[in-house]
């Protein structure tokens, strides 16, 4: 096998079939915001299933170990820290930020584009969660450091989640929502295929 990986050979880029950057920009934020949408869907599952794990604690009715529900609790851990990390990092990356230098770019002579790139940039510098989850991506979730070796979060991933907000998280659908519909004109749906709480129990505590 060669040594040097050919990342575009295996993962194909459909960049050159958009007709302009308008167009690029249009769909980047698309995608941006259905991903915080996917997000905010997978916290919720988690939030679901820790709500019943401590009741089920309580009831002294703590069901066996399974490694199916394990892997699948972790899993979402992962989802959602390093789904965000991607969503906030910082400009050089094609986060939100970027985004919205981006669209100070491409989209020009609209007052209403200003006002919320400001309140998005705002957010971003004054978010404690956002912070938060940057530092557990380069200390654990992203890269293993030296600290994070024999650290808590190594035995427990989900200690990362209670520091993610569903509200705040919300904020942010809200505010790509707007920015979208500054730029573009349309307005993304909000609509959620949300699993039904006796869907997400019934998943995680089948037996």
């Amino acid at each position: 096998m060669n040594d040097d990986f050919d990342f575009a050979q295996y993962n194909q880029n459909f960049g050159h079939e958009f007709a302009d950057k308008h167009e690029w920009l249009d769909v980047h934020i698309n995608l941006l915001f259905n991903e915080l949408k996917d997000i905010w869907i997978a916290v919720h599952i988690f939030n679901t299933v820790d709500k019943e794990w401590d009741k089920r604690v309580q009831e002294k009715d703590v069901p066996d170990y399974s490694i199916v529900r394990t892997t699948l609790y972790e899993s979402l851990v992962y989802r959602v820290v390093l789904g965000l990390s991607k969503i906030f990092s910082d400009s050089k990356e094609y986060s939100l930020r970027k985004a919205t230098n981006q669209v100070e770019q491409i989209i020009r002579d609209n007052k209403n584009t200003g006002r919320v790139i400001a309140e998005i940039r705002q957010k971003l510098d004054d978010s404690l969660m956002i912070r938060v989850i940057r530092t557990y991506r380069d200390k654990f979730f992203a890269h293993l450091d030296k600290k994070s070796a024999m650290s808590y979060v190594r035995i427990d991933s989900s200690s990362a989640m209670k520091y993610i907000s569903e509200q705040e998280l919300n904020e942010w659908l809200l505010l790509v929502r707007e920015l979208y519909q500054v730029c573009f004109g349309e307005e993304l749906s909000c609509e959620f295929n949300m699993p039904s709480e006796e869907d997400i129990i019934y998943t995680f505590f089948w037996r």
